[in-house]
């Protein structure tokens, strides 16, 4: 549309057509890196997240008893996640905490302390969570 504009206006000289072009291609690389960061990278960083979740090597803990859920909202790889920290028992008996991360998008479980949790996870993202005892 820019270029008929330029073509049905023969008065304009060279210098003013540049100038224009490089308007509207700065204004171009404008909205495409900002639509980038803004719409196409948190999905991308989503989409990468469930991948993992989905595909990737899972495990599963048994032995996890429930200890803190942070209600505040971190950014993982990207993705917004709550802190989820598991109570667990090493070789030796001993309780040390691991930390998982709980995707934000879904809803918050109903957790008390000590509870004893099976979790699907990858890496530190959590799959799946049950209550069970």
């Amino acid at each position: 549309m820019v270029l008929l504009v330029l073509r049905s206006q023969r008065t304009l000289d060279d210098t003013t057509a540049q100038i224009i072009i490089d308007v509207l291609s700065i204004l171009f690389a404008v909205i495409l890196i900002g639509g980038w960061g803004l719409l196409l990278k948190p999905l991308h960083c989503y989409e990468k997240f469930l991948d993992g979740l989905l595909h990737g090597i899972t495990h599963v803990i048994e032995d996890g008893h429930f200890a803190h859920l942070d209600q505040e909202v971190s950014q993982i790889d990207g993705v917004d996640c709550y802190s989820l920290t598991v109570t667990r028992l090493d070789e030796k008996q001993k309780p040390y905490e691991q930390l998982f991360y709980f995707d934000a998008q879904k809803p918050l479980p109903q957790l008390t302390e000590g509870q004893q949790l099976r979790i699907t996870y990858h890496d530190r993202a959590v799959g799946q969570l049950e209550v069970i005892g």
